[in-house]
């Protein structure tokens, strides 16, 4: 909030654009002004900015209706249209033992309200920002309700992601047992399969249902692991979807997502991937297009990168005019396979039968 306040006062002085409202707070913290000395989380905002798109900072920033709700506030205005906390949307934030030291746990135990007992696990973790899920008439599920459930849920396995016996995941640092989170990540790999089979794999025979659920929301959490709730959609919806997406981000409408059928939603692309994607995506051969037609695809990418404003970076550092076509080349034979097999395991586009 002071930030905010900091960031509001200098666009009143020079004119209301961002670039003059973080001059302010960029010549305060570079003359160390004990605000930003004291509070690192303001420092890091600054350096930040440079990495953020300008207008999502005007609109996190710059409105004078701006006003932080905090958990409880949030749970009392809920509580008014007959609708209680369920829990939260994040996977990781299911997991609360994973977050809080043992004397933590033990502070916010002795809080009876579960609201207020939310709120102090915030300050624990220092949670900035919250997903959460409200329901109307919240009843657990018993066991016989929740394999009922297990039946529409899909679960499989990243490949682009490797395990790691030791993950970080927003606030914390989780080292996992060695017996059952390496089973689930195996066994995912091998074939998509419903939450119900999970439960009665022979893997995690003695295992209660929720400490499978416990394994499998830290998989998800990590990114090791997809969920969708129900049956695969449809290709065509999003095949045109995302032809019209792949073109417009071309002509530098930038998107966050594409339109995945295994999903069940959108699944995020940065835009240099969706800019390689919008180039192949035309191909009748793909991955023959990678080595076949370099010169084309990379001039496109040129010619998006242009329209978009995107700056090629490798390594954090710039790349610099002269050598993007070396570089688009390099990207293009190390990751372009991988790129398209990737999409075509999301949905984004149909997998091409090899030419003969």
């Amino acid at each position: 909030m002071p930030l905010q306040r900091l960031l509001t006062l200098g666009a009143k002085r020079e004119g209301g654009t961002w670039t003059k409202a973080s001059a302010l707070a960029r010549t305060l913290a570079g003359i160390d002004a004990l605000h930003f000395q004291r509070n690192p989380d303001s420092l890091l905002r600054i350096h930040d900015f440079d990495a953020m798109d300008p207008r999502y900072l005007v609109h996190e920033y710059l409105q004078e209706a701006w006003t932080p709700f905090y958990f409880a506030d949030i749970a009392r205005e809920m509580s008014e249209a007959k609708l209680t906390f369920a829990g939260s949307a994040s996977f990781s934030h299911m997991l609360p033992v994973e977050w809080l030291t043992d004397e933590q746990r033990e502070m916010v135990n002795t809080i009876a309200d579960p609201i207020d007992a939310e709120e102090v696990h915030d300050y624990c973790s220092n949670r900035l920002f919250r997903r959460d899920i409200f329901v109307r008439g919240n009843m657990p599920l018993n066991d016989a309700r929740l394999r009922e459930q297990a039946e529409h849920i899909h679960v499989w396995g990243n490949a682009s992601v490797a395990y790691e016996r030791v993950v970080a995941s927003e606030h914390a640092t989780v080292t996992r047992g060695p017996e059952f989170h390496h089973t689930l990540y195996a066994l995912l790999r091998r074939s998509e399969m419903t939450l119900a089979q999970i439960f009665d794999s022979p893997e995690f025979t003695g295992l209660m249902l929720d400490d499978i659920l416990k394994i499998l929301r830290l998989s998800i959490a990590t990114g090791e692991t997809s969920i969708r709730y129900g049956a695969e959609q449809p290709c065509e919806t999003a095949d045109r979807l995302n032809a019209v997406l792949l073109s417009r981000a071309e002509r530098g409408e930038v998107w966050n997502a594409l339109a995945s059928p295994r999903m069940g939603g959108g699944a995020a692309v940065g835009t240099l991937d969706q800019l390689l994607l919008a180039s192949l995506h035309e191909k009748t051969d793909r991955t023959k297009a990678l080595s076949k037609d370099t010169d084309e695809l990379i001039a496109r990418i040129k010619r998006a990168l242009v329209a978009t404003g995107l700056r090629l970076r490798i390594a954090g550092a710039e790349v610099s005019p002269e050598d993007i076509e070396m570089r688009l080349g390099h990207i293009l034979a190390d990751s372009g396979k991988k790129l398209i097999a990737h999409s075509e395991h999301l949905g984004f586009w149909r997998a091409q039968k090899p030419a003969r």
